[in-house]
Order: C-alpha cells, then structure tokens, then sequence
C-alpha cells in the first residue's frame, strides 16, 4: 500500500490540547463562533480513522462523536496506547480498538459494537476488527458535525487513506456525509464497489440498513478472517 501523504499524527502531542501543530490555529478560530454542541473539543485523543490501513472494508463516516464522560476512558493509560497505536498503524490483536471487548467501558464501544452488530454476530469482534476500516472526514471529535468544519492539513492523510482504498479494490460504504466525501475524494463517484447506508441518522452496516451491499462486505471479511 503507498500513500503519497506522511502520516501526521506522529506529531500528536503528548498530553492535552491534542491537536496536531498545523491544525492547531484553525480549529482554535473555528471554535471562536461556532455554535454549541458543534465546536470541536480536544481533551480526547483525535479518531482520524480506526482499524488496519489495508483492510478489504472500509467505512466513511462524518467525524467521532464527543461526551465529557469518555475523558476518563481516553485518559486511561492501556486505551491511550491502543489509540496512538493505532494513529501509527501498529499492528493489534484488534486493530478496530473500538471493538475490543476489553473496552467496553468507552462509549465509542458502545457505539461501534451497536452500529456493526449484524457483522459482528455473523463474523465475531476479532474478525471484523482485523478486517475495517473507518475513515473519518473530519478527526477531532464533537457532539454534532455541522455542514462542514474548516478544512485542515491533516484531512489529507484521511483522504489518501481513502484513495488507496479505490486503488486495492476494497469494498466502501458511506455510512454518513456522502456529500463531503464526494467533494473530498471524487474518484468515489465512479467507484464500483462503493455502497450507501439507507438511514444515515442510523447508520447500522445490516441486511436491512444496506441490502446492496451487505453481503459483499461479509464475504469482504470472511476472505480476511484469520
């Protein structure tokens, strides 16, 4: 897999505000006006995408959701591991972290393991864990995502992620923005293996939520499974 963009979240900082340095001034400038519950927050590690860089699945979802109440989870030193781990592509027993059981404390758990449920009954978490990939538009979190946030540097490695997804064949489906995606990443328009989910608001990946392309996204995983 070659992605033409360097990987900007080696740069992560350390420690709160995590905002990667050529992000930094824009999203402060954003969150000056922005009204409320659509303002990006920053106390919790960025989710810029989940799971294996080279999965046969790839989801594209808006950006990850915020609540004050998952800051003691992204505190927590294992899962702050597994994050930045992730941020790196280091490889993981469960590359989708959000799928670990172990974290079943965190709300991104409780969100991932409720919209991938279907899969995961058929398929079981480490599988479908091995095997997706989630690309965020937008990777710092909020309670709502508003049309758009300001465009930053790092969305650029987000979008490149995508691309090499097109250039492997991978199986994509649009979970949610399907018109910033479009924007984003043209060559989606005319990608063959690309699926929509039918209620974005619930943007579950079942037989009935997408019926088009359910079952190539099983067969996707089940050619992966260990």
């Amino acid at each position: 897999m070659v992605l033409q963009a360097e990987n900007p979240w080696r740069r992560l900082p350390r420690k709160a505000p995590y905002l990667l340095p050529e992000d930094k001034a824009l999203i402060l400038k954003f969150n000056e006006s922005a009204r409320e519950g659509v303002e990006f927050h920053y106390d919790l590690l960025p989710e810029p995408f989940l799971g294996r860089p080279d999965a046969p699945v790839v989801l594209l979802n808006k950006n990850p959701g915020y609540s004050p109440n998952d800051l003691a989870t992204h505190t927590d030193p294992a899962f702050a591991t597994k994050a930045r781990g992730n941020l790196l592509h280091k490889g993981a027993a469960f590359p989708f972290y959000l799928l670990d059981p172990a974290e079943v404390r965190a709300l991104g758990y409780k969100w991932w393991t409720g919209k991938l449920k279907s899969l995961v009954k058929t398929l079981g978490p480490r599988s479908v864990a091995q095997s997706v990939l989630c690309v965020e538009y937008f990777p710092y979190h909020s309670r709502r995502f508003g049309n758009r946030g300001p465009a930053v540097p790092s969305q650029k490695y987000s979008f490149d992620l995508v691309r090499s997804a097109t250039s492997r064949n991978a199986l994509i489906v649009v979970m949610r923005g399907k018109k910033l995606w479009f924007e984003a990443v043209p060559e989606l328009r005319d990608y063959r293996r690309l699926y929509h989910v039918r209620n974005p608001q619930n943007p579950s990946i079942s037989l009935a939520n997408c019926p088009d392309g359910y079952e190539a996204v099983v067969m996707a995983i089940r050619g992966m499974a260990p």
